[in-house]
């Protein structure tokens, strides 16, 4: 699973790359300036940009934004009688700043472990079926996510993936953002291992035979 946050215009305190070019002389530097230095260093005349830009940044662009997030690795799993319904719960460290915007990412696959790792090679051989996913902040209410507006999807063995649609959620700096995900195969069928979790910050991996039973749990 990966995570990514959506990008805003740059501000005046963004740090800008731009090669200035100084006095009468053709000198040269390449700096990385505040937008609101560089700004006033064109317009007093100390320099000129000669390559870089001012424009604002791609406000739809998409960065990573978690602690912790990693693809599965591991040996498969076989999905066995009464517990064959699975659901994680996954804690990541928000960045430095806040974040309004975020997605997820669930693959068809993992890699392996050891020797010449990692190689995405490790495939169920049936498709995986997401019947939910649950984004709370520092133990906020839980929020749905989406894939294309319904609330789950099949991931095909060996896929690709699917990101889950931009979900609008106010994630405060350096936040605990945690991460329930339901998912299921039939009895017998092989699922990809889940993220290492660690008890100590309240993570946990469930089972049962039914749905109900864990999202009761969010």
């Amino acid at each position: 699973m990966a995570e990514l946050t959506a990008g805003s215009p740059l501000s005046a305190d963004d740090l800008t790359d731009a090669i200035l070019q100084i006095g009468y002389h053709g000198r040269s530097v390449r700096v990385a300036l505040p937008l609101s230095v560089l700004t006033v260093a064109v317009s007093i005349g100390l320099g000129a940009p000669v390559s870089g830009t001012l424009a604002a940044g791609d406000p739809t662009r998409y960065m990573f934004w978690a602690s912790g997030a990693r693809v599965p690795s591991g040996s498969l799993v076989t999905a066995a009688t009464g517990t064959n319904v699975v659901m994680t719960k996954l804690t990541f460290g928000s960045p430095q700043y806040a974040i309004d915007h975020l997605r997820l990412h669930y693959s068809g696959f993992a890699c392996t472990e050891g020797g010449n790792s990692p190689q995405e090679t490790v495939l169920p051989g049936n498709a995986m079926a997401i019947g939910g996913v649950w984004v709370a902040v520092n133990g906020g209410a839980a929020v749905a996510c989406a894939f294309g507006g319904a609330a789950g999807t099949n991931i095909a063995s060996g896929a690709t993936g699917i990101w889950t649609d931009d979900l609008a959620i106010a994630v405060p700096a350096e936040s605990a953002v945690t991460v329930y995900t339901l998912y299921s195969t039939a009895v017998g069928e092989k699922q990809i291992p889940v993220h290492q979790v660690q008890r100590q910050r309240g993570e946990r991996v469930w089972a049962a035979d039914n749905a109900a039973a864990l999202t009761a749990l969010i």
